[in-house]
């Protein structure tokens, strides 16, 4: 050996190896000596501490007293090869104490030489690591945790260096403003605010890290990829290195944009917060189950509708809120998820303090401590507004449906009226004044038009009725049917109106809402037999995009507004729930049809419009009918039809008409009025025979049936015959039929149910018009 000089230094006397031996001792480390075949035959203080085996135990014996079976051979094969081979060995080993405990150790083996180069013996230094390994286990374990949380909070988690630029974006950002959390990198919140909006946080943000200050719930609006704005709710707190120099700020971010529209909504009508409905709201609660305490966010605190100052939030006071009913289901839900270790899903409905009750959906998750449940992490959402929404689609499509099978029945009836009312006029026009029949076949006749009647009202309600549009000013209607109102509703009741004096215009049939108006008055009446007061009142109104996102059938944009009240016994809601159902009435048998409100209902939506209704059992009932408002004021002509006289001809005539009965009815009318009539039951038939008969010069057909309609039989028709002219004839016409069936040159359309003087009338202007077009 030498010297720090490069001397040869001195060997080690006797005395040098006690010191030796001492410091092994003394050493917190375990030390093992063995020979070259493994045998122990030296261990320290710290290997009997660590191991529980004292020197004399271990002595004579071999490592192998240690194994604890977490390793198999080949580990051990190359640990004794590296060593064998004169090289050390470091690395971690899971070891049995002499109580049956396992641990872990850090190890380091030495071979040692002697002056022939030969391996005498192994020393093997070893360190405890089994508390440094079990914090590392928990600090991966929370910081899954906390990644998990991270990823499937519905809130945005961010951090950001001393200029604001972003260092982390967490996945919820996607969500939050379309973006990947890659886009943000680098940037800083600034860039994806307006002008004004950046300006004012980056002053904020400022001066906030000036003081290295944290801040809480700074609402600031941000810009979606797609250029939609975004308000976001900001939480954040600094951070510092050693030398409390400001390093950045670590915070998140929730999305309150619907909120917002909320509590904008409820500002702009306060009047009818009763009927208002906010939109989603979320917060986050957390229960320590071992102390019983409850924490909320604000979020909750507002979706409950209590002040934080004077509610304290408890497992107990939470379950006070909950609606009696529904308290065992949430208590159900949580005691589930405990036993099951697992997370729950419960909507459940609440009761503020006012009395309100809402509907929230609440999520929770489980924390465990090893197999212990220590906590319930979760979140509550305001989810009213939505099961409003979905309770109003649904009765929107059951209206639809109900709507589109009373358009079919009547569409089916009018045949047969057609029918009758041809049949029992040709036989009114061929009996003698005194013909003892003609009083029978009169009510016969009588008896369709009153079915008749019914059938227009099935019309106006499913939305098939043919309307006659105009631009029109609705007080002109209200006035017009004032003077037969105050006749119909008696002199116990007061008709009041107030008319706008400065109303716009609505596109609407001037029949129809003059029957609208006769409908609610009549019903009104029914409902104050102790008299009362009618008020009619017409204003211009604006429904924003708050007020059409809580009704699914409004359109934002300028209204009319036609209010119709009365101050009767008013609904309940029950009643309210099925108002425009057909032919369900709350009236005695015999003092009504049920289809007052349902045409009345058929003909606000055909006029592109909706209907609302307010009313509680004592304090009577107000409708509102909401009509688009539009800007042009031009009147539509009225037409008058002058110097119309039946008559009949000697043209080739043919009848296309799937319903056997009204086709040879038809063709027994029209053959009384001369013509030659050749008849169809498809619209194929009909193309065959119009292919041999080149002499067709008028079709009068359906414009339903099955297999083909009347609008394409019309346009193969005129392909073969562009002179041929085409009569349609319809119980009914919606956008769809318009569609199937457009416009055509030269065509002219008649209505069922329709008399024999009509059809000829409107059969011979077709025949006689100068031109097809």
């Amino acid at each position: 050996m030498t010297d720090d000089r490069g001397g040869q230094a001195p060997a080690l006397t006797y005395p040098d190896l006690r010191v030796l031996r001492a410091a092994l001792e003394a050493t917190p480390n375990a030390v093992i000596i063995t020979d070259s075949s493994g045998t122990i035959q030296w261990t320290n203080p710290a290997f009997t501490q660590m191991t529980g085996y004292n020197s004399t135990e271990a002595c004579g014996r071999t490592p192998r007293l240690l194994k604890s079976g977490k390793h198999d051979g080949a580990f051990y094969k190359d640990l004794w090869d590296t060593i064998r081979s004169g090289a050390s060995w470091s690395g971690e080993v899971i070891n049995r104490r002499k109580d049956g405990r396992l641990y872990a150790e850090r190890q380091t083996i030495t071979p040692v030489r002697n002056g022939l180069d030969e391996i005498t013996h192994f020393i093997a230094f070893a360190h405890d690591v089994t508390e440094h390994k079990r914090v590392q286990d928990a600090l991966t374990q929370s910081e899954e945790r906390f990644r998990n949380l991270v990823e499937t909070t519905s809130d945005w988690i961010w951090e950001v260096d001393e200029h604001g630029r972003y260092t982390y974006v967490s996945p919820r950002v996607r969500v939050v403003l379309g973006y990947e959390p890659d886009e943000l990198l680098g940037k800083t919140p600034f860039d994806f605010m307006a002008a004004d909006e950046s300006q004012r946080v980056r002053e904020l943000f400022a001066r906030y890290a000036g003081l290295k200050l944290p801040f809480a719930t700074l609402e600031n609006v941000n810009l979606h990829k797609d250029g939609s704005a975004v308000v976001l709710e900001t939480s954040a707190v600094p951070f510092c290195d050693d030398h409390g120099v400001l390093l950045g700020y670590r915070g998140v971010d929730r999305d309150i944009t619907i909120r917002k529209r909320g509590e904008a909504a409820l500002r702009e009508s306060e009047a009818r917060l009763k009927r208002a409905q906010r939109l989603a709201q979320l917060g986050d609660w957390e229960l320590d189950l071992r102390a019983g305490t409850l924490t909320w966010s604000d979020e909750v605190y507002s979706i409950f509708a209590v002040a934080r100052e004077s509610f304290t939030p408890t497992r107990a006071a939470f379950l006070e809120v909950v609606h009696p009913d529904d308290r065992e289901k949430v208590q159900a839900a949580v005691r589930d998820a405990l036993s099951a270790r697992s997370s729950y899903q419960v909507e459940h409905r609440i009761v503020r303090p006012t009395g309100e009750q809402r509907h929230v959906r609440e999520y929770g998750e489980i924390v465990l401590k090893g197999e212990e449940p220590v906590r319930i992490l979760g979140t509550v959402q305001d989810v009213t507004e939505h099961r409003n929404i979905e309770e109003q689609l649904r009765q929107a499509l059951k209206m639809e449906a109900v709507g589109r099978l009373a358009g079919g029945v009547a569409h089916d009836f009018n045949n047969l009226l057609t029918v009758i009312h041809g049949y029992s006029d040709s036989v009114l026009n061929g009996l003698e004044a005194d013909s003892p029949l003609r009083n029978a076949i009169e009510e016969i006749r009588a008896a369709g038009v009153r079915a008749a009647a019914l059938t227009r009202q099935l019309l106006a309600f499913s939305r098939r009725a043919v309307p006659e549009w105009q631009v029109l000013n609705i007080n002109e209607t209200v006035i017009k049917v004032e003077r037969m109102l105050r006749r119909l509703i008696g002199e116990d009741i007061e008709l009041r109106t107030r008319l706008d004096p400065a109303l716009g215009f609505s596109r609407a049939d001037p029949n129809q809402l003059e029957q609208v108006i006769m409908n609610l008055a009549v019903n009104a009446r029914d409902a104050m037999p102790e008299g009362g007061t009618l008020t009619i009142e017409t204003r211009n109104v604006g429904l924003d995009a708050t007020y059409a996102s809580q009704h699914v059938d409004v359109e934002p944009g300028p209204y009319i507004v036609l209010s119709v009240s009365d101050t009767g016994i008013g609904m309940a809601q029950e009643v309210m729930d099925h108002l425009f159902e057909p032919y369900f009435t709350t009236k005695q048998e015999g003092k009504g049809t049920g289809l007052g409100l349902s045409t009345v209902y058929g003909i606000v939506r055909r006029s592109q419009g909706h209907i609302r209704v307010y009313s509680e059992p004592g304090h009577g009932t107000a409708f509102y009918i909401y009509l688009p408002r539009v800007s042009d004021k031009a009147r539509s002509p009225a037409i008058t039809v002058e110097g119309q006289h039946e008559s009949g001809g000697c043209e080739l005539i043919l009848v296309v008409e799937d319903d056997d009965q009204l086709r040879r009815m038809a063709c027994w009318m029209l053959r009384g009025k001369g013509y030659t009539v050749l008849e169809a039951s498809t619209g194929a038939e009909a193309l065959r025979v119009a292919e041999h008969a080149p002499g067709v010069a008028l079709v009068l057909t359906d414009m339903v049936m099955p297999g083909m309609s009347g609008g394409e039989l019309a346009c193969q028709l005129r392909a073969l015959n562009p002179k041929i002219r085409i009569l349609f004839m319809s119980g009914y016409s919606d956008e769809a039929v318009a569609q199937r069936c457009p416009t055509i040159a030269g065509s002219a359309f008649v209505q069922k149910p329709f008399s024999p003087q009509t059809l000829s009338l409107k059969l011979r202007e077709l025949l006689d018009s100068g031109s097809v077009g």
